[in-house]
């Protein structure tokens, strides 16, 4: 059975870390088997507001985003995505943040525009495209409008959590 430790604290008084409950659960005889950590490795990643979009002047399927990522200055990021628009509120990778996978965002140059970071897909921020409606798998994950500018993603998509995966063993006399 799976557990969030956000959801545990929510509605009891808890004054521990998650692995220091699930070592207190399994000496009372409810073992914890597993942690698991839901934004593990995604550091850095905020929400950005596309402020303006326009076709690179030097290739046919780049687009450069002028963005609101909650900062005094727009982020200019270059990115091939067909499905950002003007207005779309998308998971930025700014100059600096980490993606689960293991790449690390730093400035570049794209034929010759520099791009501060990068747009992310689903499943650069390793969501489970199970669990995601069909148009949410393909593209820039688009996040609802009224989403605000700036905030860490793992707080808006509900990755800040970890979940304790409790082993639960059958009571029956067979």
């Amino acid at each position: 059975m799976n557990v969030s430790f956000n959801w545990l604290k929510y509605y009891i008084d808890i004054d521990l870390t998650a692995e220091e409950l699930a070592e207190k659960m399994t000496l009372a005889g409810i073992a914890v088997e597993n942690i698991h950590y839901l934004g593990q490795g995604l550091e850095g990643v905020v929400t950005g507001k596309v402020v303006e979009i326009y076709k690179h002047p030097e290739a046919d399927k780049l687009w450069i985003c002028k963005i609101d990522v909650g900062q005094a200055e727009l982020a200019n990021i270059v990115t091939g995505a067909d499905n950002v628009r003007q207005n779309s509120v998308v998971p930025v990778a700014v100059v600096g943040a980490c993606l689960p996978n293991g790449m690390k965002m730093k400035k570049a140059k794209l034929r010759g525009v520099a791009s501060e970071g990068m747009l992310c897909s689903a499943g650069e921020l390793n969501l489970n495209a199970k669990t995601l409606l069909p148009e949410k798998r393909e593209g820039i994950f688009l996040l609802p409008a009224d989403t605000p500018v700036g905030v860490d993603i793992k707080q808006v998509l509900g990755l800040d959590d970890v979940i304790l995966e409790f082993e639960l063993t059958a009571n029956r006399a067979d």
